[in-house]
């Protein structure tokens, strides 16, 4: 049985206080467009607010990461999109994986870094409509909602850091972060954590996200979700 951010409450554990020090400074970056890693289990993702994905950021995820941007969101709004589930197996590794897309209009082929943060912007406005989305793509939407007793994979764990940074309606868009010493691997945590110091990202660990999640209220949190330097035109 899957559940929403809405649904949380009824899941999670005494809401708490004691948090990692710093993990407001992950959702402010966060907010404001800059790319946070995520280490879980022995990998690392590239994670990236959709709602403001800059030219910029999108181009760094790709440069870094495996190549495939996904975008971690509900599974009701994929519905009411009508973006249909990709037809896999039960052991699939992407179970939740959507047909990937791209933007209706306003783009070239779709797989430039310009072409995919205006599609992953697109997935993120709570205005769009099937229409404004063409079949196939270059954008992999997969539903990130919580499964009682299930664990949480990466898309669960981004789509938490989306919603605790903008609420319910969060959208995170993510791709898998490479290994330097070993460019044909995926970069462990630990390697993932010094690839982000070096870069200039800010690093958190998928527990801190996951308890954060289920005990965490940021009394701060802008109005509508965004920080005062995200507003405007993404140009960057």
């Amino acid at each position: 049985m899957a559940t929403s951010v809405d649904d949380i409450d009824e899941l999670a554990p005494v809401r708490v206080q004691r948090f990692a020090k710093g993990f407001e400074g992950v959702l402010t970056r966060y907010l404001d467009g800059e790319i946070v890693v995520v280490g879980h289990g022995t990998s690392c993702a590239l994670t990236l607010n959709a709602r403001v994905a800059s030219v910029s950021a999108t181009a760094a995820m790709i440069r870094h990461g495996s190549g495939l941007i996904f975008v971690a969101m509900q599974q009701s709004r994929l519905a009411e999109l009508r973006i249909p589930p990709m037809p896999t197996d039960v052991a699939s590794r992407c179970s939740g994986c959507h047909v990937a897309i791209d933007a209706s209009d306003g783009i070239g082929t779709g797989i430039s870094a310009r072409d995919r943060g205006e599609t992953l912007r697109r997935l993120a406005n709570g205005e769009s409509v099937p229409e404004d989305f063409r079949r196939p793509g270059h954008v992999i939407p997969v539903a990130g909602d919580l499964v009682v007793g299930g664990a949480a994979a990466t898309p669960q764990i981004v789509l938490m850091l989306a919603s605790l940074a903008e609420g319910a309606s969060g959208v995170g868009a993510f791709t898998t972060l490479m290994s330097v010493e070993h460019p044909c691997e995926v970069a462990t945590p630990s390697e993932g954590a010094d690839i982000a110091s070096r870069l200039g990202y800010h690093y958190v660990d998928g527990h801190v996200v996951r308890k954060a999640f289920y005990g965490y209220s940021w009394p701060s949190r802008p109005a509508c979700g965004l920080s005062s330097r995200t507003r405007g035109p993404i140009v960057g």
